[in-house]
């Protein structure tokens, strides 16, 4: 054992840490000449900017326009304006706009749609403000905003629940403000297609705003919107997440009742929300209604989500099957597959086993990362098989493979359970020193071996 920490300890000594780079400088623009405006729009109109030289020249374009008398259609500002946003130049855009609102060039909904989305996409704690501050001029014009101008709003807002502190009362505000904005953009008129509001759907599931998905969609519903595939996964993905297995099965029957086909995402979803539920027999008879319905091929996600669910249940035979079905069906194993099989293995001390997959990953090219070394190193350890504890670590180490806080807390609990507190305590330290930050179930381990 203390061979293994020495180990570690050498590995460490040699590793160093490296600083992250910094973005690329930001553009700056100053006094542009008029340089070919005719050439921009007339000889390649369907080219888009691709680089900085087309930055600059359409910089100088924007700058020759501003001074034209009179000055060309609104279109052609807007048309600038939104190839720039496109390729996120956002803090170009917005002095852009101020310079012509400054020369007396007039705006449209189209130009307010565009410099939303530029205020709402700046990386800065002020950009949901910046981007509200534009409605204003919406109203004042009696201009209606787009279905773009909403989506970015709200979008924005929840971006911002995402990153506000929990313990900030503007946290719930800005996501009382995104579904109110929801329900306006269910009044536009022409009435929004679908694919917008998938949008805002799958940024509130990504906050784990399960309910409010289901609810908004109902009102969707009642607006005569037509829910696609897209909606239909995302609503199934919800009630996985609330435990409601019964609605999603009903949302499964809606595909068919609209003529849309279920693709493999819909069935990867509704067997991973059977296996959260160890529902392992639901799981398996999805997977064999997918495979009988010939509709669509199982890939590995879903493979690998049924290899766990099977695991959990403590069923490793069923697993190992599926395993050699998968390789029969023409879908490659990958390091999940393996590592989930040799995990299950190790804790039932079924450790000849799984040193058995392990060479047979290898020997498939399928390199092994630090959740299979920590699972083997556990169960050796939990055999008291020091000496191939360390035999796997060193080859870990060797690998260029970091230990993280799951493999030290294995090592902590083996050394308290061999009542060597002292080493025990000194991986710790080594933990906190490379900034691991130790868990409960490390400390609780620690507590147990000085109480032994």
């Amino acid at each position: 054992m203390k061979m293994m920490l020495k180990s570690l300890e050498a590995f460490f000594s040699s590793c160093s840490l490296f600083g992250s780079t910094r973005g690329m400088p930001f553009l700056h623009s100053t006094h542009l000449a008029l340089h070919n405006f005719r050439a921009l729009f007339h000889s390649q109109p369907s080219n888009p900017i691709k680089s900085v030289r087309d930055v600059e020249h359409t910089l100088n374009v924007f700058n020759g326009m501003l001074h034209m008398r009179p000055p060309p259609p609104l279109v052609r500002f807007n048309q600038l304006l939104a190839q720039l946003a496109k390729l996120e130049h956002y803090h170009v855009v917005i002095p852009l706009f101020k310079q012509m609102g400054l020369m007396g060039i007039p705006y449209d909904a189209s130009t307010l749609s565009i410099l939303a989305n530029c205020y709402c996409n700046l990386k800065q704690a002020q950009a949901p403000g910046l981007g509200f501050s534009v409605m204003p001029h919406f109203f004042k014009l009696g201009l209606q905003p787009d279905v773009t101008t909403f989506t970015a709003l709200i979008k924005t807002c929840l971006l911002q629940t995402a990153i506000e502190p929990k313990t900030s009362n503007p946290k719930v505000n800005y996501l009382d403000f995104a579904l109110k904005m929801f329900h306006e953009m269910l009044h536009l008129r022409p009435l929004p297609s679908v694919i917008p509001f998938n949008r805002i759907l799958t940024q509130l599931v990504k906050l784990k705003q399960y309910s409010a998905v289901i609810s908004l969609n109902r009102q969707m519903l009642l607006r005569r919107i037509v829910p696609d595939d897209y909606t239909l996964n995302i609503l199934i993905n919800c009630y996985c997440h609330l435990n409601q297995m019964g609605f999603s099965l009903s949302v499964l029957g809606n595909f068919f009742k609209l003529g849309l086909q279920p693709d493999v995402i819909t069935f990867n979803t509704l067997i991973h929300g059977f296996v959260l539920e160890t529902q392992v027999a639901e799981a398996a008879l999805i997977f064999t209604k997918m495979l009988e319905g010939g509709h669509c091929k199982p890939n590995v996600v879903t493979f690998n989500t049924l290899i766990k669910g099977f695991c959990k249940k403590g069923n490793n035979s069923a697993a190992i099957q599926l395993l050699r079905n998968m390789e029969e069906s023409g879908c490659e194993p990958d390091i999940v597959s393996y590592s989930t099989i040799i995990d299950s293995l190790c804790k039932e001390t079924l450790v000849v086993d799984a040193m058995k997959h392990f060479s047979e990953m290898i020997s498939r090219g399928i390199a092994p990362n630090v959740v299979t070394y920590t699972s083997l190193i556990h169960g050796v350890c939990n055999l008291g098989q020091w000496q191939e504890a360390t035999r796997l670590m060193d080859q870990m180490l060797s690998k260029g493979i970091f230990p993280d806080v799951f493999t030290f807390s294995v090592l902590v609990d083996t050394l308290c359970k061999e009542g060597m507190v002292v080493e025990a305590k000194s991986v710790v330290q080594m933990m906190i020193q490379r900034n691991i930050e130790p868990v409960t179930i490390t400390y609780n381990s620690l507590m147990d071996g000085y109480c032994m």
